[in-house]
This record gives C-alpha cells, structure tokens and sequence, in this order.
C-alpha cells in the first residue's frame, strides 16, 4: 500500500501461516509436478512450465525486481507475554477478546478483536442480511492456529465445561431465518434447471464493493456443476428454488481468494461433495486452507471426493464432458471446454489473453511454441463462451474481447469485470446474475440420459443410496416418473395407499393436522414407512413448486429391499416418526439448520432409551460409545461446575473421541427422569462420512443446543 510494506502484528505461528497463505495466493505453489495430470496422448511439448509462466508474473511493478513475500510484508511479534512493542513508547496487549494500546504504559485506545463484514449482495444488487454465526460478546477465533475453538461468553447464563465446551447459535430475527435457513424456508420462487446451460451467481472481480466475485453452475442433464461459488451462494440457490441435492460437484480453477473461498464454504456444507480441480491446484488449496483453519491437511483432504481434471482428456459429467486447459496467470489456473447433447460452452477461466504479452513470454524463453500456439487460439467456436476481462497483466483487457467478430460476440458473456468498466459502443455484454437470467443453451432432453437423471435422484437418498450397484437396475425398471403441478397434493394424512416416492425435481411441503412440519426437496423420500411397514402415510405432501418424482409400487420395493439393512432402517425412522424425535431436533438451535435430508439420516441411527434419576449416561476414562439428544428429563456433567442443567433438544456428545476412539473426558448424569434418541459409534461414524463438514461443528465440543 502506498509502495510500503505493511506491518503485521501477530505471533510466530500465524506469521508463518500467513507466509504460506501469501505464497498460494500470490506467489503460486514452490515446486510442481507437472506430468501427473495430462492425458498420455497430450505431447509433452504443449505442457505449459508453469513455474516460468509464474516467474513473468512474480515481479515487483515498481522496482522489477522478483516479487518476494518479504518485500511486502513484515511482521512485528507478541512476546510471551502477549505485548507486541512498536517502540517510541508504543505497545499493544493482547486481552483475548480486545486489544490494549498503550503509550509510555497509559491507555489510550481499546479495539474489540472480532470483526464482522457487510453481507454480500443478493441477486437483485440489494444487501441481504445474513444472520451472524457468532456474537462479538459470544464468541471469537482464538489465535492458535492448529486449533479451531471457541472462547465461550463467561456469564451466569452459559454453562463451563473447562477447555472444550459447546456452542448455542445466537438468536436471529425471525424475518432472516424465514429466509435464509436452510432446512425450513420455503424458496421465493420454483426453478426448473435446463438441460445444459449457466446460471450466474456473481459476475465481477474480487475488488468491487458493489459486485459479487464470479461463480456459476453449469447445468448439464439438470444436474448442477458449480465453479468457484461465492461465499453464501448455496444460502442463495436455495432461496431461489435450487436445492443443494441437485449440486454435488464443484470445480475449483484456481485458488486466488475471490474463486476459492466459497468453494470451502461449499465443502463444509451438507453432504459430500466432488471436487474437480488439478492435482497442483488441489495441493495448493490444502496447504492455503490448512494454513487458514489450522486444520491438517490430510483432515481436510478428507472432507470431500476429489476427481482429478485431466488436461488433454474428457471428463465424463452428468451425461456430458468436461475437458479442461492451463490458462495464463499468476498462479495455476484452468479454464474448461463443455460438451452435451451436440452443444458445448466454454469457460476462460482467470487468464492473459492478450497476444502482445503471450509474444513477449514466448521471446523470453518462457513457453514453447505449442504453448503460443495454444494460447493464440482460444476456443470463440462455442455456443456460448464466458470469458473474463479485467486488468493486465494478469487479466485479459477490454481490447482483446473490443476486436472480435461480432458473431463471437454475440455469443460472448464477459465476467469478472464490473459493468461500469464495459462502454457500451464496444458492443460486450456481461453474464447477468440470477436464476431469471440463466443462460439456456439446450432445453433438449435426450431419452438416453434419462436413466443418469433417474439413477441420481435415487442414489442421493439416505435409504436407497446404500443399497449399491448391483439393486440400480431393479430400482430403474420399478421407478415411475410422475410430474405434479404446484398446489397439487401428492399424498394425504391416513391414506394407505402402498407408494414410495423420491425428489427429483421442486420442493414439497409435509404437514400434520393441518399443519406444515417440513419442507422436502430433491432427494428426499416420502411414503417408505408406508410401503415397508405396511402403515398409512403420516402427513399430508403438497407440490410447494412444479415437482417430479419418481413413484416405486410398494411390492417391487419391497422385493428389491429385501436381505437388506435398508429394511432395519425403514423399521427404525417408522419408530422414530411416533416419537418426537423430529421436534426435539427442531429444538435445537443447531440441528434446526439442518436440512430434511440430513436430520432423517440422523433419525435412522438413533433409538430410543429411557434414563432414571441418578443414573450415569457414561463415565470418563471409558470408551466413547454414543451421543444423545435429550427429548425429557435433565442430564448434567458430572463436576462440570455447569449453572443449568440440559433438557429437551441438547445434542451431548464427545465426538472427537467417537471417531478417533480415545477415551471419553467427561461423566453424564440423569438428574431428573426421562428419555432420549441414542446414536451408537457406528452409526454415527457413518453419518459423518456422509455429511464431513458436519465434524467441524462437533470438533472440540461437548455438546450442541
């Protein structure tokens, strides 16, 4: 900033960890192993040496010298004592929740440590409220970078159980939970996704206060692939009618922060999703977020599929191909070409496209001439091209996309710019943001991947998605697809008719006795209980949007279920609808975010067990064997020096030694009478495979309310 280097002042630890944030970020990785991840028909003479490409951009502007981590930054030190000393009298003490200056050793200024950002922006420009995570009073990230906590609020009304505690999720306006919850809101609008086109979730660059950094889905089979979503995107596909079912890949192009924090965002959310990247850009996002979170990598390698971008060779996706290319940046990045039914798009990704600037990196030796070659053709045959545009060197300038033909730009959508950068006589348009502005390049739909669509649906289900690939083929004939209209009902309270259904496409509302319990979407099932157990429907399912699903008779699923632990668990989520178990979750702060989906697969591993007065739930130093969610009575922790008691909707449970298997810290009691749903280690392992991102919420906590 103004040509200085900035002073950071912090410890030793998080000195080092921003080193290696600023050396993913702006340097791009120290050493790359670049045959690993090309296709073996790509000749090797068309590889791009990324460390060359990265060194043209590594240079100080000012002074031309190689850009070096020190020569814009330094880092100034707390000492044991937590007192950093800027000299001439000048020190900061580090209180934990505040900062202390002081000047000759008097106080002259106290900053609160937790800082909060404006939310982003909603698809219509305006400022969506989101609900905050943590209150400055009630919670800050403590400065260890190796350990994610929280520093619970001492006061009366909180409970103390030493160095690892829970978490409460603050009290929201009713207006942002209507809105922005992701298990109960019902979505502004419906939206039916195309065969194969773009929907938009931000459009500009990472600079501009009134934009959102650039992200979209592509959709191919109505399916949902996204690429470096925004932060907060999955909050807003939601709201506008997409659930997050329907979205189970991410692409990650490169891992500058305006592409790459949304994308762990996405991975920490829900189910388990698949991340396409290279493996060097995969790396480089480990070591960037490990360094961030202070987590491990290879914990956070585990969060998530990961399906290698091969360059040079298609990606089979939902019924189309993917094949992707090196573009040319500061760091590594990829753009990608999209094939489906006979129509394609492609996608620059962040790149130099600007054949003064390729020329010169090909003077010095820096790329080969395959590589020129490659990067002077660029891919504008497509149906639709997204291409970026911004500030060189880095980006591609206005007058690259200014000289081409206008049939290209005709099919040209011009992204991470802001608009006011575009004049209008140089005839670019930029992608617009929204599901009303989805770019529909094929309304098409081929009969031959209808099979893919179907297989989808039911395998993204908690019961028959167990059930592998050697029952698909039965599910696929026995499965009827059937089309409601909004405001149709599907099913109603006592009917017995012996039908199963599964999402997948819309939102359903459950109700009892008039009144709505839940919301359901893709993937989501209703009416097993009836077809297995043989008992009527226990709520009535209306269309809340256009909604397909898929029907299976009660007999053919049956047959095909049978032998199968899918039947235990019918059994079980029936027994668990006569309880409350549904309630109490909703009872919990936490647990209440939680999609249908997610809180049914945990009704399923969960049983039934009363608890007298007096009685130990389970002892410390023994192994970890379950978690609980209280439903009656009062638990307390033995000698937890706690102030109230847990009741109805507190989940308890020491997870970090469930899935690591140590012993446990703590001793449970029942202090008063009563009952709760029991999840066993196994169980619970299980559920967490599926829903990884769920571990962080658990980690280093004892119990959730």
């Amino acid at each position: 900033i103004l040509r200085k280097k900035i002073n950071l002042i912090t410890t030793r630890e998080i000195a080092d960890s921003i080193r290696i944030i600023f050396q993913e970020t702006l340097l791009g990785p120290k050493e790359i192993k670049m045959p690993e991840h090309f296709s073996k028909g790509c000749p090797q003479e068309a590889y791009p040496d990324l460390m060359k490409e990265m060194s043209y951009f590594r240079v100080n502007p000012f002074t031309q010298k190689p850009l070096e981590i020190d020569s814009i930054l330094q880092f100034t030190y707390f000492d044991e004592h937590d007192v950093c000393h800027l000299g001439k009298g000048i020190t900061i003490e580090d209180k934990g929740d505040r900062f202390i200056f002081r000047e000759n050793g008097k106080p002259i200024a106290h900053v609160c440590s937790s800082v909060f950002p404006h939310p982003p922006d909603s698809f219509d420009g305006k400022k969506t409220q989101l609900p905050r995570r943590h209150h400055p009073r009630e919670s800050v990230v403590l400065r260890n970078p190796k350990i994610l906590k929280q520093r619970l609020k001492r006061g009366e009304e909180d409970r103390k159980h030493g160095a690892t505690g829970g978490a409460r999720r603050p009290e929201t306006p009713p207006e942002y939970l209507r809105r922005l919850s992701l298990s109960n809101s019902i979505p502004v609008r419906g939206f039916m996704p195309p065969f194969f086109g773009i929907t938009m979730l931000g459009n500009s660059h990472g600079f501009d206060a009134n934009g959102t950094t650039t992200g979209f889905v592509v959709w191919m089979n109505r399916k949902g692939i996204m690429v470096d979503p925004p932060p907060y995107s999955t909050k807003y596909l939601k709201l506008y009618g997409i659930p997050p079912t329907l979205i189970r890949e991410v692409i990650l192009t490169h891992c500058h922060a305006d592409h790459d924090a949304g994308t762990f965002q996405k991975i920490l959310e829900e189910h388990r999703v698949t991340l396409v990247t290279t493996p060097v850009i995969l790396e480089s996002f480990l070591r960037k977020y490990s360094a961030i979170s202070g987590l491990p990598s290879q914990f956070l390698r585990r969060l998530f599929e990961f399906r290698p971008a091969t360059i040079g060779e298609p990606v089979p996706m939902n019924g189309g191909t993917i094949s992707f290319f090196y573009s040319l940046h500061s760091i590594p990045c990829v753009g990608f070409e999209a094939h489906y039914n006979g129509k394609s798009m492609v996608y620059s990704g962040d790149t130099l496209n600007h054949r003064p600037s390729i020329r010169k990196l090909y003077d010095k030796g820096l790329i080969s001439r395959a590589r020129r070659d490659r990067l002077f053709d660029f891919p504008w045959h497509h149906d639709v091209i997204l291409h970026e545009c911004g500030v060189p060197p880095i980006h591609t300038p206005a007058e690259t996309l200014r000289q081409l033909d206008e049939k290209v730009k005709k099919n040209l959508y011009v992204v991470h710019v802001a608009s006011k950068s575009l004049k209008p006589e140089w005839g670019l348009k930029v992608a617009a943001v929204g599901t009303d502005n989805t770019i529909v390049i094929s309304n098409i739909p081929n009969s031959k991947l209808k099979a893919i669509e179907t297989l989808g649906a039911i395998q993204g289900t908690e019961i028959l998605g167990s059930l592998g690939i050697g029952k698909a083929g039965e599910l696929l004939q026995c499965a009827k697809s059937l089309r409601v209209r909004k405001g149709k009902t599907i099913v109603k309270e006592g009917d017995s008719a012996p039908t199963c259904y599964v999402i997948s496409m819309g939102f359903v509302s459950a109700s009892k006795a008039g009144r709505m319990v839940k919301v359901l979407t893709v993937c989501d099932m209703f009416g097993e209980v009836s077809a297995i157990v043989n008992k009527p429907h226990t709520a009535t399912i209306k269309a809340l949007t256009d909604v397909e699903v898929l029907e299976f008779p009660a007999r053919s699923l049956q047959w095909i279920l049978r032998d199968t632990e899918a039947i235990e668990v019918v059994e079980n989520l029936a027994k668990m609808q006569e309880e409350d178990s549904w309630q109490a979750m909703s009872a919990n702060t936490c647990l209440d975010a939680w999609s249908a989906l997610k809180r049914r697969m945990l009704q399923s591993i969960m049983a039934t067990r009363t608890y007298k007065e007096g009685e130990i739930v389970w002892s410390s130093g023994r192994q970890a064997e379950i978690a609980v969610l209280v439903a009656s009575g009062r638990f307390i922790f033995q000698n937890g020096h706690q102030i109230h008691p847990f009741q109805r909707g507190a989940f308890i449970g020491e997870i970090d030694q469930i899935l690591d298997g140590s012993a446990l810290t703590t001793t449970l009691r029942c202090t008063q009478s009563g009952s709760c749903y029991v999840a066993q280690r196994a169980g619970l392992r299980k559920f967490f495979e599926m829903y990884p991102g769920s571990v962080l919420l658990f980690m280093r906590r004892q119990f959730l309310e």
